[in-house]
């Protein structure tokens, strides 16, 4: 069996847009303000037809800019226009020149290795299309730019199972009386049990997509999409264990690198020690985190958080 890849593309921005024309300045800054201001706006919930204008202007001057195309793809989608908005958002991941994640040449090539080689496709890239809430899989199926829920990766082993199925059945190796699906009906809860697996041991697997969603801030000069697939992450894990002490010193280390000073130590004061004490042990290994922390005029050593002299 081989199966294409899907991730995370509605809520993904690209990680290296480039211009692919040699533009003069003033053009170069008309395509990154088409790109803000759409952006802007479209967080608001209030993007405008002179955007979408502004936008489509950027791509007639270089069309190999994936983060033009990430933005139009988002105005087209809070228009309606679902179809266009798809291939929008596919575009901007195939012009990413650092994606990160399976591109649409990548998935073709697998489409055309199991035709040649006689291999059964489990077409997931086309599954998450399907079942998707915009026009495009986001984070509603993802913790972050790849890495999938824990109801995601159900649905991915129900994909496999009914492309089993059908190969089996076509050789008579499976009669019609199968079931078609691996759950059954049941809750997922049941289905991980039988796995001897439970929420709260994912948990901690869902914790380490968000700490890697929070290095890549670190990274980032725009650390918004980054924090709130972190956050997001998050929120899942600690519903699933509201007591999970690593999530809550990522929770302490996610409003550090938001940079407001009075709601990261508010969020520190309300952490208790052991969770201070992860959080230092995180900063030991990743020493720039500290160094965000002390730029807010907070320290935090040997277990302990103060706020450093002279700060806010």
């Amino acid at each position: 069996m081989l199966a294409t890849q899907t991730c995370n593309l509605r809520a993904v921005a690209p990680s290296y847009s480039v211009f692919s024309r040699p533009l003069a300045a003033g053009q170069k800054q008309q395509c990154e303000q088409a790109v803000e201001e759409a952006l802007a706006a479209l967080e608001r919930g209030a993007a405008t037809v002179e955007q979408g204008r502004s936008l489509e202007q950027g791509l007639a001057l270089d069309p190999g800019v994936a983060l033009l195309h990430f933005a139009h793809a988002r105005w087209l989608e809070a228009k309606g226009e679902r179809e266009a908005a798809r291939e929008a958002f596919q575009r901007a991941l195939d012009l990413d020149e650092y994606p990160n994640r399976a591109t649409g040449p990548f998935n073709a090539t697998l489409r055309e290795a199991a035709a040649t080689g006689g291999a059964v496709l489990v077409d997931l890239e086309e599954e998450f299309f399907r079942i998707c809430a915009g026009a495009a899989p986001g984070s509603e199926l993802f913790l972050d730019h790849c890495h999938p829920t824990i109801e995601s990766t159900c649905a991915m082993a129900e994909s496999f199972w009914r492309a089993l199925l059908t190969w089996l059945r076509a050789r008579g190796l499976a009669s019609a009386s199968e079931p078609e699906s691996l759950l059954l009906g049941e809750a997922v809860e049941d289905w991980l049990a039988a796995l001897t697996l439970d929420r709260t041991f994912l948990s901690s697997r869902i914790v380490g997509a968000a700490k890697l969603n929070l290095l890549r801030a670190l990274q980032d000069v725009d650390r918004g999409p980054a924090l709130d697939l972190a956050r997001a992450a998050l929120r899942q894990a600690l519903a699933v264990d509201p007591g999970s002490q690593e999530a809550l010193a990522a929770e302490c280390a996610a409003e550090i690198l938001a940079g407001d000073p009075d709601n990261a130590w508010a969020r520190l004061g309300a952490a208790a020690g052991p969770v201070i004490v992860r959080l230092d042990a995180w900063m030991a290994a990743v020493p720039a985190l500290r160094d965000e922390a002390a730029r807010l005029g907070i320290v935090i050593e040997a277990g302990r958080a103060r706020r450093s002299r002279g700060s806010p």
